[in-house]
């Protein structure tokens, strides 16, 4: 592009598909550096009276798999239940960071032992609250799989339906929330 000396110029970049921007910089000064999807994508120069060095780091964007199981499918009243949340990362090459694990949505009827609550990654930060769970990774490289396991209990006084869905969110800086879900059925009439 023809620039005359004295003149304003949005510079643009985007990224190829599949990567987003981690870092940009002009004449070796950093102009952005960053971890999520929320990066620019121009930048405007004004008076402009020298050339510019403009360069565009990226990374490949992360995708999240997660699963939830229980190990069975049909309870009783007062049963034990063990859930087992699975998540990876699936891109190869790809890191996803601040990575963010909830057992969300409780159904009445079916309490946590939030004492139960174990992660397969050593360093992982379980955060538990309002008979709930959050597990935080800083970081989930491709091929890794964390495993969460849970035990909870079915109550009688608090069922309501004889169907539990529960659900689990992950996300990271990198990724919308994505969810996976486990239905059970427990053997109660409700009157």
């Amino acid at each position: 592009t023809d620039i005359k000396k004295g003149e304003n110029h949005t510079v643009t970049w985007t990224p190829e598909n599949g990567r987003y921007v981690t870092k940009v910089t002009v004449n070796g000064e950093i102009f952005y550096e960053g971890t999520t999807l929320d990066y620019p994508t121009s930048h405007e120069f004004s008076d402009i009276n020298t050339d510019y060095d403009i360069q565009v780091e990226t990374k490949l964007i992360p995708n999240l798999v997660i699963t939830k199981n229980a190990d069975k499918d049909v309870y009783n009243v007062d049963d034990e239940i063990t859930y087992t949340i699975q998540a990876k990362q699936i891109v190869e090459g790809a890191f996803a960071t601040n990575v963010i694990i909830t057992d969300k949505d409780m159904t009445k009827g079916l309490d946590f032992d939030l004492d139960t609550v174990k992660c397969s990654d050593e360093t992982a930060k379980i955060k538990k609250d309002n008979g709930t769970f959050t597990v935080s990774l800083d970081e989930l490289a491709y091929g890794k799989t964390v495993v969460i396991t849970v035990k909870g209990k079915v109550t009688k006084a608090e069922l309501e339906s004889s169907d539990i869905k529960n659900i689990a969110t992950i996300g990271s800086a990198q990724t919308e929330e994505g969810s996976a879900d486990k239905n059970i059925e427990i053997n109660y009439n409700i009157i």
